[in-house]
């Protein structure tokens, strides 16, 4: 009885960890949006080995869409996006859960533009409490700077304030912006 019971639980936990699916979020510029096939494709940077690498992954009707995109059609290859996917079929498919349309994107069709950035800091100025990043737009094809300010109410992740971070360090950051004037506030800096 002992032995039939421990086989029954050892069957049990072999099907829940079979179907158990690895869930990350996955940064990068996509270079693929297939509506017809429900399959975005983007590049990034592996975290292992630190090289460029594709990504491909489907979406599904439960994708959830954010920074101004509704749904696939709102996104366009060039477009920098924030991806939280689950890898399974062991490991060979990623299923997209939410898709996030950032830096400061919209598409052709007018989309609502996000205030996120993504890039590499370059003329920190520590007393002034002013960054500068510099990150690839999606829209023109060129390198893009954008000038930030922080204050008493950003928050740090990564970091435990500006005065740990560095020029060259790669972050994201949550700002807003005033009248389309040309410094960000930083809401929150993740160092990356």
């Amino acid at each position: 009885m002992k032995k039939t019971k421990l086989l029954l639980m050892l069957g049990i936990v072999t099907l829940v960890y079979s179907g158990t699916a690895y869930s990350e979020v996955i940064e990068g510029k996509l270079t693929q949006v297939n509506q017809n096939e429900n399959i975005l494709s983007l590049s990034r940077i592996s975290p292992k080995t630190k090289a460029e690498e594709t990504v491909n992954m489907f979406v599904t009707n439960d994708t959830k869409y954010k920074g101004g995109a509704k749904s696939l059609a709102d996104l366009e290859v060039g477009n920098d996006v924030r991806v939280e996917a689950n890898q399974n079929n062991e490991g060979k498919d990623w299923r997209a859960t939410e898709v996030e349309r950032k830096s400061g994107e919209s598409s052709s069709n007018g989309a609502l533009e996000d205030n996120n950035i993504l890039g590499k800091i370059e003329d920190l100025d520590k007393s002034a409490k002013t960054l500068t990043v510099k990150r690839d737009s999606a829209q023109s094809g060129q390198e893009e700077k954008v000038r930030l300010s922080v204050n008493g109410d950003t928050k740090y992740n990564g970091a435990e304030s500006l005065d740990k971070l560095n020029d060259g360090d790669r972050i994201s950051v949550e700002a807003n912006r005033k009248n389309s004037s040309d410094v960000w506030t930083a809401t929150e800096i993740t160092k990356r």
